[in-house]
């Protein structure tokens, strides 16, 4: 029986599972409520396996599971119908409260949420024998929970596949999860034959800080196709190479862009006075979507001439107003941020391409102080299209509020197992802020 059955029998039964049919022994007449949040240590011994975890403090007690704090921190989850009995270590109960170890500390509500997303991804991962894309990430969300169901899954996948392509999702995966670091491997699909594998591996180089790569990503970042050029630009800025300045500035007036793109993340991210006076310069003779790139730049690197280009843009150019409002609406601007509740309030086909603006839309104003637009991603997380759901709960994530996980509820729950990972991420993004910047860092954001 899966968990997502067992939840669901144990809310059907109206709390016949629950927290007082748990036997408890080693201590004579003590309950769970007696327990629960004491710094008394107890064993859960597993109906069937009989298998044992040591060393636990009950934190609390929910409808159809109990929490607990690990022996080395972290939390964990036990539904109440998988546990033969709770053995208490020493004999007694320890009255004396005791403080969370975990920096995390969650409401009572968030760890609820966060307690079910753990449930749902050892579902998927149980699950998902046959495609191991699919495993491959549930494993790593549960991972970064501490969760030891999946033990050493992905380090052995990483040591014995001999499958470039799934090593590299792997090595991705590792590092998401905070426990990649083989600076060799990652070297040497450099040269790999398979072009996609060597396009891996010159991100991985930049988020995993492999500094031994910045040679060949000198020689890669001057490569005619984008897909190559690219990447290596944002890697290079992202190990603080100053030496690929030249190429950035020469690459932000590329007709291509994708090109133009990474240069403007890697100036952003170099930053300095040479990168603004440059900017400067070439803004005189730029044409309109260039000047735009330019003055994103500036804005970014805090210039005031950023600011004052965005906003002219914004007023003036009306086939790139609204990428300037995007911009300047997550900063507060008003007249920027009334542009998008006005082009919000307007009736438009609902195609990919408005649908996903108007998330875009939404997610700028609630950076920009209008918590109202939650409500707005909300609804467009129940429509059909599975790319869109995806772009939203990405957007969730990169707001950073963990308010929010409480409206991705329903998607973690989908029978559509990319949904529902997607959501899993959102909440595990929220509750984990190591993996939030990492998961930022991977994005370009």
């Amino acid at each position: 029986m899966t968990t997502k059955i067992l939840l669901t029998l144990a809310i059907t039964l109206c709390g016949m599972v629950s927290a007082q049919n748990v036997r408890v022994t080693g201590a004579p007449g003590a309950t769970l409520e007696d327990i629960a949040g004491t710094p008394t240590l107890v064993t859960i011994i597993l109906k069937g396996s009989g298998a044992q975890d040591p060393n636990l403090k009950i934190l609390e007690l929910h409808d159809t599971h109990l929490s607990v704090e690990k022996p080395a921190g972290g939390r964990a989850a036990y539904i109440y119908d998988m546990i033969q009995e709770v053995l208490v270590q020493d004999g007694k109960i320890d009255q004396v409260p005791f403080e969370l170890s975990n920096s995390r500390a969650l409401s009572d509500k968030d760890q609820s949420i966060l307690d079910n997303t753990i449930f749902r991804l050892r579902d998927i991962f149980d699950a998902s024998h046959a495609n191991q894309d699919i495993r491959i990430r549930a494993a790593y969300l549960l991972t970064i929970t501490e969760d030891e169901s999946v033990g050493g899954y992905l380090p052995d996948l990483l040591e014995k596949s001999t499958d470039d392509r799934t090593r590299y999702t792997v090595a991705l995966a590792m590092h998401l999860a905070g426990m990649f670091n083989n600076d060799n491997l990652v070297t040497s699909w450099l040269n790999n034959d398979n072009r996609q594998i060597r396009i891996g591996a010159i991100r991985l180089a930049g988020l995993t800080n492999v500094r031994s790569a910045i040679p060949a990503l000198m020689r890669l970042v001057s490569q005619r196709a984008a897909e190559i050029s690219a990447p290596a630009a944002m890697a290079l800025a992202r190990l603080e190479s100053r030496e690929v300045i030249p190429e950035l500035l020469s690459m932000i007036e590329d007709q291509n862009s994708s090109k133009a793109d990474a240069a403007v993340f890697g100036l952003i991210r170099l930053g300095g006075e040479e990168i603004t006076e440059q900017m400067k310069i070439k803004i005189r003779g730029a044409d309109t979507i260039e000047k735009y790139r330019m003055a994103l730049v500036l804005y970014e690197l805090g210039d005031p001439l950023g600011r004052k280009l965005l906003s002219q843009i914004f007023r003036e150019v009306p086939t790139i107003a609204a990428q300037a409002a995007l911009v300047l609406a997550k900063d507060g601007d008003e007249r920027a941020s009334q542009f998008l509740r006005t082009r919000l309030g307007r009736r438009e086909d609902r195609n990919l391409k408005n649908l996903f603006f108007r998330a875009q839309n939404a997610a700028a104003l609630i950076e920009g102080g209008d918590p109202a637009q939650i409500s707005t991603l909300q609804e467009l997380l129940r429509e059909e299209n599975t790319f869109l759901r995806n772009q939203v709960c990405a957007l969730i994530t990169a707001l950073g509020q963990r308010k929010h996980i409480t409206i991705v509820q329903k998607v973690i729950e989908s029978n559509n197992v990319v949904d529902a990972l997607n959501g899993c991420a959102v909440v595990i993004a929220l509750t984990h802020p190591d993996f939030h910047e990492r998961w930022l860092e991977a994005r370009g954001m």
